[in-house]
């Protein structure tokens, strides 16, 4: 069913499904040719696999492109610092650049079709021009914030930068600047209210709250769901990573997340790279039609599947089922990701310590992280080195401890693994 004019942002979402793949393979040849002559790094990773722009007559000749890891991303910058040959534009058009776990420098693009993909999620989650949003993503080092303030405005909204913490002001100024729009995690959200309601505020009688835009944590859905079932408030989801940017979003209909016709995304085999059908789980491969960072075949380590068909809101894309998990051992906690490299990183700091793991589970709305900790025999530990510790952790891997503990060898069953994530979703 084709819903209003105004329920689509631009004519490509609801374009005939039988024109689709022409169109993704036109784009698709365009950015390749772009990537190879632009992209130092990227002509370097076509031509070690013997593959030209010519050679990719139909989507499925991708395959010949090996998929891009995010180890690869370091690996380019420190080959060749500090853009690592990846980006596709001189220095001076790179406004920004962002530090991800890794660490990864990634850059904001300046390319239409990036905002025009973030221009389309705000629209589809129901804001428009007029709206006061309060952005809750950190502006800080990652790149969300900025991200979500440039797309507000240029859907001519305004932004309140209140960015995460301080539930108390975040819910004065939901009352009091009467607030129609809201970005940031489900979990926070459901922070702020429940701290108004300590506060005597009730959200359905002091907030003007009638677009949410909620995402960016696994067990999103849930408390999504907690939300509307509390407090009445419908909320969306999207989908995408600091390096590429949105790939995907939910609409109104809340039946799978709907992929951007600026990017062409791949659900492909994780040993193989072979690209697998409709239902299929496997990773989330993109190329994102982008020319100031643009990346080939870039897999973003989420595993998720495709369904095809028209969407209830006549959109004709196909739509990503959300995310099932991840490849390798890094984990999503509290919107961000962490890594084994990243933990050793910290732990080399400390001589005292013969192993650790850390174990994530959710207590409620919020993820919480135990680290266990073994002392070397004969060597000692004091508070000092434990808030030494924490701190050294909360900077390398930008999450706070919630508890440190010491145990004795059998207090960590499996040594091999960093990461222990309890958590049910």
């Amino acid at each position: 069913m084709r819903r209003g004019l105004d329920e689509y942002h631009s004519d490509e979402e609801i374009m005939p499904v039988a024109q689709r793949q022409g169109y993704y393979l036109e784009k698709v040849q365009k950015q390749i040719s772009y990537a190879y002559e632009n992209a130092p790094a990227m002509r370097a990773r076509m031509d070690s696999a013997g593959v030209a722009p010519k050679d990719i007559r139909r989507l499925s000749d991708l395959e010949a492109i090996p998929v891009m890891s995010k180890d690869s991303l370091i690996e380019a910058r420190k080959t060749d610092p500090p853009w690592g040959g990846l980006i596709g534009v001189p220095a001076h058009e790179i406004p920004r650049a962002y530090l991800s776990p890794g660490p990864i420098y990634d850059v904001q693009s300046t390319d239409d079709n990036f905002f025009k993909r973030w221009r389309r999620r705000m629209h589809a989650h129901g804001f428009r021009a007029g709206d006061i949003v309060v952005n809750t993503f950190s502006y800080h080092m990652t790149p969300a914030g900025h991200w979500f303030d440039e797309a507000i405005r240029q859907i001519g909204a305004t932004v309140i930068p209140m960015g995460p913490g301080n539930t108390e002001l975040q819910a004065q100024v939901l009352r009091d600047m009467r607030v129609t729009g809201w970005t940031g995690m489900p979990s926070f959200l459901m922070a702020i209210f429940k701290k108004a309601s300590e506060l005597d505020i009730d959200p359905e009688r002091d907030f003007c709250l009638r677009a949410i835009s909620a995402g960016g944590e696994m067990g999103g859905a849930q408390i999504r769901q907690q939300l509307f079932d509390k407090y009445g408030i419908v909320s969306y989801d999207s989908y995408g990573t600091a390096d590429v940017g949105l790939i995907s979003y939910e609409c109104r209909e809340r039946s799978g997340m709907h992929i951007h016709e600026e990017i062409f995304v791949e659900i492909v085999d994780e040993v193989t790279g072979k690209q697998l059908g409709p239902g299929e789980v496997g990773q989330v491969v993109v190329t994102p039609f982008d020319r100031c960072y643009p990346l080939l075949r870039f897999g973003t380590g989420d595993l998720s599947s495709y369904m095809e068909g028209v969407c209830g809101c006549g959109r004709t894309s196909a739509r990503l089922k959300g995310i099932l998990g991840r490849v390798g051992q890094a984990v999503r906690i509290r919107g961000m990701f962490l890594h084994p490299r990243q933990m050793k990183e910290v732990m080399d700091r400390f001589g005292e310590i013969e192993a650790y793991q850390a174990e994530v589970s959710r207590i409620g709305e919020r993820d919480r992280i135990l680290l266990k900790i073994q002392i070397k025999e004969g060597l000692g530990t004091d508070q000092g080195m434990i808030e030494a510790l924490r701190s050294s952790f909360e900077d390398v891997c930008r999450l706070r401890l919630d508890e440190v503990v010491c145990v004795g060898a059998e207090g960590i069953a499996d040594r091999s693994k960093k990461i222990v994530d309890n958590r049910i979703f």
